[in-house]
């Protein structure tokens, strides 16, 4: 039983409980916040991690720089949404409290999914509190039928809302949907490699090509195991 599953669950399940509590309105507003903040730490990602995170730290870059700004937004909204709203709004106690619960549960499924997609990105185990949706078989390909699944998928959940929201209210002549469209996939791969001392990242200005060699495909010298992995629309090709 993977502790990412349990750990989730519990979440939005203490998620629902607190804003149940807190009522309705306050679950409205920490909803609002909680997508102003998402929406806004994945524009800022990729600008501040090639700007300001590949010069720091480019190992971690990539999850620190998403998880980072999206806590610290979302702090400050709750601030000054507190102050500018002190005060609740009141509805009848069942309304109050269902509906406090059910925006509880999608704050808590943005939350929780952002959260595992930055920790997916930092460099980690490819197993993330037992979570590791793709394998890697005998052949060296990448096997998607083989990993786990989440019992609450709420990464594959949150990126398809942020994607919904750039390619529509929120769009922009860069949306994430098409730059970044299956971001958990990114999040896990960016944890594969072969060498655990290996670099997921290159500072720019790093790595230069300096010449590259042409060779038919398949090698007669290459071990057919390795050949095949390279897929179907390579074979019999003069040029790779």
């Amino acid at each position: 039983m993977p502790l990412a599953n349990i750990l989730i669950v519990v979440f939005i399940i203490g998620m629902a409980y607190w804003w149940a509590l807190q009522g309705f309105f306050s679950s409205l507003l920490h909803l609002v916040m909680v997508i102003a903040a998402g929406s806004l730490a994945l524009a800022l990602w990729e600008p501040l991690v090639l700007n300001l995170g590949m010069k720091m730290q480019p190992m971690y870059c990539w999850g620190l720089w998403l998880l980072g700004p999206f806590v610290l937004i979302l702090v400050v909204l709750r601030l000054v949404v507190d102050k500018l709203v002190p005060k609740n709004v009141n509805f009848q106690n069942l309304v109050s409290n269902a509906g406090g619960a059910v925006l509880g549960v999608f704050s808590a499924i943005l939350t929780a999914g952002l959260a595992v997609i930055g920790l997916g990105l930092l460099p980690l185990d490819t197993d993330l509190g037992g979570y590791e949706p793709y394998m890697v078989d005998g052949r060296g390909r990448i096997d998607d039928s083989s990993g786990d699944n989440l019992w609450v998928p709420v990464d594959k959940m949150a990126n398809g809302f942020f994607v919904g929201l750039a390619n529509s209210s929120f769009s922009t002549s860069t949306p994430l949907g098409a730059y970044r469209p299956f971001l958990p996939r990114f999040a896990a791969l960016h944890r594969m490699r072969y060498d655990e001392n290996a670099s997921v990242v290159a500072v720019p200005g790093s790595v230069s090509i300096e010449g590259f060699i042409r060779c038919g495909v398949p090698l007669e010298e290459l071990d057919a195991a390795i050949a095949s992995s390279f897929g179907q629309p390579f074979k019999n090709q003069d040029n790779t």
